[in-house]
């Protein structure tokens, strides 16, 4: 069952690395406020340290709350994964 989904996008980054862009993330409102947002995001880093991505950055077209959201899970999540 799909609940959710984010879309990622690929950037080239000089000098020979990757840039993940965030497009989207959408939850189906039924399983809102039940993590899965935190867990697409992480998926995201997950995949852009796999991937040996310099970044992920968010479109412009999302909303600077959204942008907000990012910010603090990404640093909780880079500061989670320096500590293993």
């Amino acid at each position: 069952m799909q609940v959710g989904f984010c879309t990622l996008y690929t950037f080239y980054a000089y000098p020979d690395t990757r840039r993940f862009r965030l497009s989207q993330i959408l939850v189906l409102p039924p399983f809102q406020h039940k993590g899965i947002g935190a867990a697409l995001l992480r998926a995201a880093y997950v995949m852009a340290d796999k991937c040996n991505a310099v970044d992920v950055t968010v479109s412009l077209t999302v909303f600077s709350m959204f942008q907000h959201i990012l910010t603090v899970h990404g640093q909780l999540i880079h500061w989670q994964h320096c500590q293993h």
